[in-house]
């Protein structure tokens, strides 16, 4: 086990895993944080949707977050986490383009892109449902490096 005044920014920042943990657990944070905030802006103005009723649609993020913390566990014990982050990133960049704002993704030749509200309400499920990878286990893979 390291000693405490061993452990600085700079040596946790010159080991690979740590670095890892850290990215994975940004990439959860700015989809819990930063995400939600223009997401919102984006429901309100190309959906109309009332003000009043957004907080509905986060609550599909959030019960599906519950859903994953509860199963996902059980069902990866023996998966390695950086599998579980790759995992997460590549779900998470579906889901993500489900949501939009990119016009490309969705529009088909001359075809403007889709603006059915189908495509979100498949994308949040699926964003909170897999989020769980990066914030359940990305911390214990930072703190078990400096564990001998």
């Amino acid at each position: 086990m390291a000693k405490e005044e061993d452990i600085t920014i700079l040596s946790t920042l010159k080991i690979k895993a740590v670095v890892f943990a850290f990215l994975a657990q940004s990439m959860a944070m700015y989809n819990i944080g930063f995400f939600t905030s223009f997401f919102a802006i984006r429901l309100k103005g190309y959906y109309e949707i009332p003000t009043s009723q957004i907080g509905y649609y986060f609550a599909i993020l959030s019960a599906s977050y519950l859903v994953g913390a509860v199963v996902l566990p059980m069902i990866t014990t023996t998966t390695p986490r950086k599998l579980l982050f790759v995992i997460n990133f590549f779900v998470s960049a579906i889901a993500l383009m489900f949501m939009g704002p990119s016009n490309w993704v969705f529009s088909f030749g001359d075809h403007p892109p889709v603006k059915d509200f189908y495509l979100i309400l498949i994308g949040l499920p699926l964003l909170g449902f897999i989020q769980i990878l990066c914030l359940v286990f990305a911390l214990p893979e930072a703190i078990e490096v400096y564990q001998v």
